[in-house]
C-alpha cells in the first residue's frame, strides 16, 4: 500500500518519466526501424564551371549542394556568360565500377534551366503541373520539364537541348555505353557513389 500511496501523491512525477520513456522509444524505434542510420545531412553533386580555362574538363568540376538549381556561381572563374547567366552548371558524373579513382571519372552531360524553369524549380509550391494529355491519361510531364535543358562538357554548352527530347533522351542514354561490363556508377563529390537507374 505505501508504493501506491507514494504514486498517488507523486502523479505529476510519474507521468513525466512515462512521457519521457515513450519518446525515447519512438526515437529508438524510429532509428532503427530504419537500419540504425541517422538521417543525412546535406547532400552534395558535382557542378561544372563553363568559365574555367582547363584542358580536362574534369579540372572544371566544383562541389556544391545538391538543392541548388543550375545555373549557379561557377566556382572556379566566378565569370558570368555572354548572356549574362551564371556559369556554373550542374554535371552528371559516372565512373565504370568505383568512384575512388578520380581520373576514371568521366561527364555524362551537364545541364541547366532556362530562367522561367530555375523560378518554378526554385519556388515548387507555385510549379504548375503540365497540361492534361487527355482523358485518363494523366499530366504531360514533358510540359513539366520544359526549360531542362543539357549539354555535354566537351561543347562547353555551346549547344543546349531540352532534357525530355529525343536528343536529349539519346545524350542522357549514351552514358550506359561507356561501362560495357554495366558496372556503372554514379559519382558524388568526396567519393560517395549511387545506384544507376535507366533515367539518370
Amino acid at each position: 500500500m505505501e508504493f501506491r500511496a507514494w504514486l498517488d501523491k507523486n502523479s505529476a512525477m510519474v507521468t513525466i518519466v512515462a512521457v519521457m520513456a515513450l519518446l525515447v522509444s519512438l526515437v529508438y524505434i524510429f532509428m532503427y526501424s530504419r537500419g540504425g542510420e541517422v538521417t543525412p545531412g546535406p547532400r552534395m553533386q558535382y557542378f561544372f564551371d563553363l568559365g574555367a580555362k582547363v584542358n580536362n574538363p574534369l579540372d572544371a568540376l566544383f562541389p556544391a549542394l545538391d538543392s541548388e538549381v543550375p545555373p549557379i556561381r561557377g566556382a572556379i572563374s566566378g565569370a558570368k556568360m555572354p548572356d549574362g547567366s551564371e556559369a556554373g552548371v550542374g554535371a552528371q558524373v559516372f565512373a565504370c565500377g568505383s568512384c575512388a579513382d578520380k581520373s576514371k571519372l568521366f561527364i555524362a552531360y551537364i545541364e541547366k534551366y532556362t530562367p522561367e524553369a530555375r523560378a518554378k524549380k526554385l519556388n515548387p509550391q507555385h510549379e504548375e503541373v503540365g497540361p492534361s494529355l487527355g482523358p485518363d491519361m494523366g499530366p504531360n510531364f514533358l510540359a513539366m520539364d520544359q526549360g531542362h535543358l543539357v549539354s555535354t562538357a566537351e561543347d562547353r554548352g555551346a549547344h543546349w537541348i531540352e532534357f525530355m527530347s529525343p536528343e536529349g533522351q539519346r545524350l542522357r542514354m549514351m552514358v550506359n555505353e561507356k561501362c560495357p561490363k554495366g558496372d556503372l556508377v554514379r559519382c558524388m563529390p568526396g567519393g560517395d557513389e549511387a545506384g544507376v537507374t535507366e533515367s539518370h
